[in-house]
């Protein structure tokens, strides 16, 4: 176990190096481009008048120049200083999706498989390399989704826990105090009125912490999906997935209904600003954008997603073909493993490309880039979909989520092969682990 979690940390940590190469390499061999030039001239802006410029001059939102501001003023206008920034921030996206695939799943093959496809994608790349907000756009929309995740997902008081899990812990409880009754111990009053305390009122104090805990995950989810609008407006598509998410799974995450509602309109509440600049993203600020036919839409969105501009458009729509079962393998997958999971990977996928591409339908509105928030929920379809076909388990020796025995320790191994399906179904126990028996099986 120790060398497999040991082997597990080693590849990504090579997977994380292979991306900081990648990104790294020939990192200045081009002078500025035209857009980057004028990221680099805008950033220099007095930070008074970023938003002026995003409402009457730049159709992007000011936070990205804003963020660049202190780093041009630290290292410099120079291409490999300034390019850097998105480097680190496209780095970053790899360890996130590796953590949040990792958190959700509970599967370290298919966490570092996607990881891995995001490291070498041609798209994710050549983004890093340029001195735009596209990485920084893609790193907080895994952020954001992370925190919802986090937040809609754990339970953080004993009123939520299982009835065996209070009774339990009553009978834990009271085997303590007449324990210490019979040692005949002696206590302050304020430990025996401690002792004393019913199960289901723990301290006040504890309690506390508890409750700020959670609502320190929903005001980090709320201003990460801030942030992220003000990096870019098609944000608000990356929004609309969350939601229908957390209404797909509103049985489950029912006890954070008022919450998630509280979240949501603290968010619309914030973004009412920048909706006003985002009117010129439609307008004739936008230029350099053509109105083009919706075929040509999805082509080039299928080819940028998985191939970036590194082939010709002809072999990319090939190659998107032939992955196209591949990630439709992997949905259907997750969606049989867990549906909470898989409506998650799902949305974070499927909304901000069908948003933008919907949105861009007889406008001049598309561009390659604005899709690239999705390509870390598609790499992990497109992980499991490889699994899948390739008959291996989803994680080597590891518990799936949601089989867990009473004391909460992971109790099942699930195989996301079709060949493992009455596991994932749970009409096969032969996988089930007895922690309790291997322990005893070790102690004889």
């Amino acid at each position: 176990m120790f060398h497999t979690l040991r082997s597990h940390r080693l590849a990504i940590v090579l997977i994380l190096w292979l991306a900081f190469f990648l990104r790294l390499y020939q990192l200045d061999s081009q002078s500025l481009r035209g857009d980057e030039a004028a990221t680099v001239f805008y950033a220099a802006f007095p930070v008074s008048e970023l938003w002026e410029l995003s409402r009457v001059t730049d159709p992007h939102p000011p936070l990205y120049y804003l963020m660049l501001h202190p780093w041009q003023w630290l290292v410099g206008e120079g291409a490999w200083v300034m390019r850097f920034a998105g480097v680190g921030a496209s780095l970053l996206a790899v360890a996130v999706l590796y953590t949040l695939a990792q958190r959700t799943l509970r599967a370290t093959t298919i966490s570092l498989l996607a990881a891995g496809l995001l490291a070498v994608n041609p798209f994710q790349i050549w983004l890093a390399q340029d001195i735009r907000s596209y990485p920084f756009f893609t790193l907080l929309g895994l952020l954001s989704s992370g925190a919802l995740w986090l937040a809609v997902s754990n339970q953080f008081t004993l009123h939520n826990t299982p009835p065996a899990h209070r009774a339990g812990a009553h009978k834990r409880h009271a085997t303590r105090r007449q324990g210490h009754a019979a040692r005949g111990t002696q206590a302050s009053d304020t430990q025996h009125a401690t002792r004393h305390l019913p199960c289901g009122s723990s301290l006040p104090a504890s309690r506390f912490s508890l409750l700020a805990s959670h609502l320190i995950l929903w005001l980090t989810y709320i201003f990460l999906t801030v942030a992220c609008f003000y990096i870019h407006y098609y944000t608000v598509f990356l929004i609309a997935g969350q939601g229908l998410f957390v209404l797909f799974n509103s049985q489950k995450f029912w006890d954070k209904k008022w919450l998630w509602l509280a979240s949501q309109l603290a968010i619309g509440l914030m973004i009412i600003p920048g909706l006003g600049l985002a009117y010129n993203f439609m307008g004739q600020a936008a230029g350099g954008i053509d109105t083009i036919p919706t075929t040509v839409i999805l082509r080039r969105a299928s080819t940028a997603l998985l191939t970036g501009f590194t082939i010709d458009d002809t072999w990319g729509l090939w190659i998107s073909l032939l992955l196209a079962p591949v990630w439709l393998v992997g949905l259907v997958t997750l969606g049989r493993r867990d549906f909470s999971t898989g409506s998650f990977w799902a949305l974070f996928f499927a909304i901000p490309v069908l948003g933008v591409i919907a949105f861009s339908i007889n406008r001049p509105l598309f561009k390659e880039r604005f899709l690239v928030q999705a390509q870390p929920a598609l790499e992990l379809l497109l992980a499991a979909g490889f699994l899948t076909i390739a008959g291996r388990r989803m994680a080597n020796g590891e518990y799936p989520t949601g089989h867990r025995s009473a004391n909460g320790e992971p109790i099942a191994q699930v195989s996301v092969s079709q060949r493992g399906s009455d596991i994932i179904n749970n009409k096969s126990t032969d996988n089930i682990q007895h922690p309790t028996r291997n322990t005893q099986h070790a102690t004889r």
